[in-house]
């Protein structure tokens, strides 16, 4: 009896080490980033100069979607970001549209800054882009999510709120013509998809 409750009780402790480690993992991790502010904006496209090209039109409309944000180790290899945008149309009415980004060498600091575009064809499909989110991991790890809309949580994960998720419309600065714009307002970003 008495050799039954000693195991009992080494395996308990063990348990409670576990949960206590994993719980102060997650805690730490909740400290590499903070999320500031989640906004959008319409922007043209960028009218470079380049001799023996003629541009013809006007610039479209583009969305960015920025996020600020703080981070707190002196400096982070990587951290991805999702972006989730909702776009208002005609048909379906709601849709919602995500992708991927990862910064790397992200040193400690308040207000960094990244951003991804929804193309002015993508815009002309499927609508005006009614809400936007954006959720940090670190590691695997998410560490920090907002939306356009504060305090409305993780409201890309009901599945009853709109229909499936479409990849690849959401695209990051080295996608677009805003590449070389702003360059070190940015951090650099891994060119190898986030896993």
């Amino acid at each position: 009896m008495k050799k039954t409750q000693l195991i009992l009780a080494a395996c308990l402790a063990a348990l409670l080490g576990f949960i206590s480690q994993t719980a102060s993992a997650q805690a730490g991790a909740q400290d590499v980033a903070r999320i500031r502010k989640v906004s959008g904006s319409k922007v043209k496209t960028p009218d470079f100069k380049v001799s023996g090209f003629n541009t013809s039109g006007a610039a479209k409309d583009w969305f960015a979607v920025m996020v600020e944000y703080d981070t707190a180790p002196e400096w982070t290899e990587q951290l991805d970001f999702t972006f989730y945008v909702v776009l208002q149309g005609k048909d379906p009415r709601y849709q919602l549209l995500r992708g991927t980004v990862s910064c790397v060498n992200v040193p400690r600091g308040s207000r960094h800054k990244e951003v991804m575009y929804l193309h002015p064809s993508t815009l002309g499909r499927y609508g005006t882009v009614y809400r936007a989110g954006v959720e940090i991991k670190h590691k695997g790890v998410s560490v920090a999510v907002e939306s356009s809309d504060q305090g409305k949580g993780r409201w890309w994960e009901d599945p009853n709120l709109l229909p499936g998720i479409r990849d690849g419309l959401v695209l990051n600065r080295l996608q677009t013509p805003f590449a070389f714009l702003q360059y070190d307002e940015y951090e650099a970003i891994n060119p190898a998809p986030a896993k």
